[in-house]
């Protein structure tokens, strides 16, 4: 799965829309929306706005990404690259 798109809109008002820009959950390798689609927003804490808006990993994401993380470390490292 490709990573989700993002559009960062900075405080001067200029905006960069559809950039390559990871903004998913990444776990194993691969980019997700995280399982309820949610987004958390980004803000710029000098103007206090919103500047991007980013995947919200939850509990079960989170336990996915360590049961991967745990099964990779017991692996030989010959077994993890690829």
């Amino acid at each position: 799965m490709s990573a989700p798109t993002a559009s960062l809109t900075f405080p001067e008002g200029h905006s960069l829309k559809n950039i390559d820009l990871p903004v998913g959950v990444f776990i194993n390798n691969e980019w997700s929306a995280g399982e309820e689609g949610k987004t958390i927003e980004v803000r710029a804490p000098a103007y206090d706005k919103v500047i991007a808006n980013v995947a919200e990993a939850t509990a079960n994401d989170v336990d996915r990404a360590v049961c991967v993380s745990r099964a990779r470390s017991s692996c030989p490292l010959a077994e993890r690259t690829s």
